[in-house]
């Protein structure tokens, strides 16, 4: 479950750059931070099953292989979308369980678009032991081509790319209130560099290899928004801290790169009372981001405040306004992850 020492956690370093100044140098961390979903619901709901009811029934015989290599397009797509959505969700610290259904529920072509019974929503949920729904209720691709020009300083050249619109519809439903909590479609557009025709996409599409790629691309291309919109989840961010010259501050850097924060902020807090103030400051700075990663937003404030008092820098008024922001959201985190 959701606790606030837990909303950032340290991936890997970037580089260190040089400022205008000889004996300073920033170092930058990426870190992650957990991010609000788009929509807020309920606290109450902590488990959902991912169904896939996008596609009506086949056809008993295509008129052609194009027609039937479309058709695989489509199913491969929902099939593989549904699969990576599941794997998002199941990351996000906001739910216990994330059940996904495997095969398809294949609909009368009268059905799509239509929302599942409420009957058939108890009977899902009891069945799996869930409390919500997530439904891919229909999903459609536009093929067309994409042409532009661009200018490369000597000359005018021009392309052509095939762009697969991707239409995604889908019903977040709670079982216990009989309620639908959305209804969203995503609209989404994959652009394939690979294929610069529709004769030539006509010509691909019968081939396994072909669907399976551009499914991909497309599951890939979509999960993500489609995941984020409904559960918190987590979002690298670049965070910057001083370096100075003297050996101290590079040891406590040392310490800062090979995550071990508590060393670090050791030194860190020595040097905030050091006579020199560019010095103090900087150690000021980095105590912040040590509270940062601790989860300690108000107390990354004091830090951050106080190194400004002794030295006012861009970068830890920038520092100051990212944390802010991060405030603002937890407040909105502590609601979607139903803490008081």
């Amino acid at each position: 479950m959701y606790r606030l020492n837990r909303v950032l956690r340290l991936v890997f370093l970037i580089y260190i750059t040089s400022s205008l100044s000889g004996c300073l140098t920033v170092g930058t961390v990426e870190i992650e931070i957990i991010q609000p979903a788009k929509i807020t619901i309920p606290s109450n709901i902590n488990s959902v099953l991912i169904v896939n009811n996008s596609i009506s029934y086949p056809s008993s015989s295509f008129k052609n292989k194009i027609q039937k290599g479309l058709y695989k397009l489509d199913s491969t797509s929902t099939q593989l979308l549904v699969r990576h959505v599941n794997e998002i969700l199941n990351e996000s610290p906001r739910f216990d369980t994330i059940k996904l259904i495997g095969d398809l529920y294949y609909r009368k072509s009268k059905d799509l678009l239509q929302p599942i019974t409420w009957d058939g929503v108890n009977s899902l949920c009891s069945k799996y032991n869930v409390n919500a729904l997530l439904s891919l209720e229909a999903f459609g691709i536009n093929d067309t081509i994409i042409k532009y020009s661009y200018y490369d300083g000597f000359a005018y050249y021009s392309n052509s790319n095939l762009a697969l619109v991707v239409n995604s519809m889908w019903r977040i439903y709670l079982n216990d209130e009989h309620r639908v909590l959305e209804k969203r479609v995503h609209r989404d557009t994959i652009y394939i560099d690979k294929i610069s025709s529709k004769s030539e996409y006509f010509d691909v599409i019968t081939q396994k290899r072909v669907v399976d790629y551009l499914a991909n691309r497309i599951a890939t291309g979509i999960s993500t928004k489609v995941a984020d919109r409904m559960a918190p989840y987590w979002q690298p961010i670049q965070r910057s801290f001083f370096i100075y010259s003297n050996k101290q501050m590079q040891q406590a850097a040392k310490f800062a790169y090979a995550d071990n924060w508590r060393e670090a902020a050791y030194i860190w807090k020595l040097l905030t009372t050091n006579e020199n103030k560019k010095i103090s400051a900087a150690a000021c700075h980095n105590m912040a981001l040590v509270c940062e990663v601790e989860g300690k937003l108000a107390i990354a404030v004091e830090w951050l405040e106080q190194s400004l008092e002794i030295n006012d820098t861009f970068i830890s008024r920038n520092y100051l306004d990212q944390i802010h922001l991060r405030i603002k959201k937890s407040a909105e985190l502590d609601k979607q992850f139903g803490i008081n």
